[in-house]
């Protein structure tokens, strides 16, 4: 019943008013939730009137956010959203087959936005829905490259990477990288636990069987998992300098990576420096030595300052020709230091004598035997199979070699 006109107004003109009000698709809205009117078609599960909504929807590139399902109300939560909350196949089929009046997010495919919420939000039933009824291609990528195992892995969801693995032809998103390069090997090295990377790592075992058996190759996996990304990060780098896991749970990911043959370095260790007679360390390696030095400094103390001591050395080095001895102030300065571990990062950065690089692989061994340091002792044979490549191109261009001797110096001071 309409209200009483007490100003003396015609009863049309109220209805009218009051149809603009609160009926009008562009406008109306529970202002105490911050609610579109699809929000509330959407919680009473009436797909009647989502229907009309989106059959009497604007066109979407309007400034109207009447079928917009990615609008959100003052809890943060879409239309959309509550559909895949509520698992609602009928709702969201309805929605689907009117994509083409939705408005996306940054334009993208509706069916694809759908499955990437829907991965978030870990609805199975609803990717499943989405993959097998052909509303998308399990390839689909969002606007940074992400794929739906990209998703999954990131939102640690594993009832969806099992599903995604278990399709009938599941490969379409396992070579896809995002727009800064990321596997789904390097999300799982950086984002999910180690009971997700096992099972992703023989998946893709036997997906690059049946590559190389098809293209007649044999190192397909050995490509896949020592695959760099647009920082030239590993997967196995990335899960041994992630801080986002336990460090129990970051040694099993290492230790799988390294068990599969996976890589550290995606590019050379070793940089000439400024000065020709000099080299520096990538930023790799010393990012490597710094975070798992000061790790290992809690429990052995001694054994990482002494490593800190030699090192030092091997920079004194560097001056070597010019003073023709070591500045021991500065060894016994850095000695007497009780945070030699917190000074490696200065330490790591700066240059060293090319003949010296045997004894630094020798400290970097000994240090990883001493600690039994899986990941230390790895880099280690990963500086040892790079050196050699690099000694030709240093030394060719280098007149006046001298050889360094200086382990009788290093011993003394210990």
């Amino acid at each position: 019943m309409l209200p009483q006109n007490v100003n003396g107004e015609d009863n049309q003109l109220i209805e009218r008013r009051q149809t603009r009000a609160f009926c009008s698709w562009d406008t109306f809205h529970l202002d105490i939730i911050g609610a579109a009117a699809l929000h509330t078609a959407t919680w009473q599960g009436d797909s009647g009137i989502v229907e009309y909504l989106l059959e009497e929807g604007l066109d979407p590139d309007v400034a109207d956010n009447a079928a917009n399902l990615d609008l959100p109300d003052n809890d943060s939560v879409t239309p959309l959203q509550l559909v895949i909350h509520t698992n609602d196949i009928t709702m969201l089929q309805l929605m689907l087959n009117h994509h083409q009046l939705v408005a996306t997010h940054q334009g993208e495919d509706f069916a694809g936005s759908v499955l990437m919420t829907a991965v978030d939000e870990g609805a199975l039933p609803t990717v499943k829905l989405l993959l097998e009824e052909g509303y998308v291609r399990v390839d689909y990528q969002n606007a940074v490259g992400e794929t739906a195992m990209h998703r999954a892995l990131f939102k640690c969801k594993p009832e969806i990477t099992a599903l995604l693995r278990s399709l009938e032809e599941p490969f379409g998103w396992a070579l896809l990288g995002t727009t800064s390069g990321e596997s789904c090997l390097h999300y799982a090295a950086r984002y999910s636990s180690s009971n997700e990377l096992g099972p992703l790592l023989d998946f893709y075992r036997h997906w690059s069987r049946e590559e190389s058996l098809d293209a007649g190759e044999s190192n397909a996996f050995a490509e896949l998992i020592r695959r760099v990304d647009s920082t030239t990060s590993t997967p196995l780098f990335v899960a041994a300098t992630s801080m986002a896991n336990s460090p129990d749970d970051r040694i099993t990911k290492t230790r799988l990576l390294l068990d599969a043959g996976g890589k550290l370095l995606g590019a050379s260790p070793f940089l000439v420096a400024k000065s020709s007679s000099s080299m520096v360390l990538s930023e790799e390696v010393q990012q490597c030595l710094g975070l798992w030095s000061r790790e290992c400094a809690e429990d052995s103390l001694d054994d990482v300052t002494r490593f800190c001591l030699k090192y030092l050395v091997i920079v004194e080095s560097a001056h070597l020709e010019s003073s023709g001895h070591y500045n021991y102030e500065v060894v016994n300065t850095f000695v007497s230091s009780v945070h030699s571990a917190d000074s490696m990062p200065l330490l790591l950065s700066l240059p060293f004598d090319c003949s010296a690089v045997s004894l630094l692989l020798t400290l970097v061994e000994t240090l990883g035997t001493q600690l039994n340091h899986s990941l230390l002792l790895a880099l280690h044979r990963e500086l040892v199979d790079a050196w050699p490549s690099r000694v030709h191109r240093f030394h060719s261009g280098r007149k006046g070699q001298y050889k360094l001797n200086f382990q009788e110096d290093v011993s003394t001071l210990l």
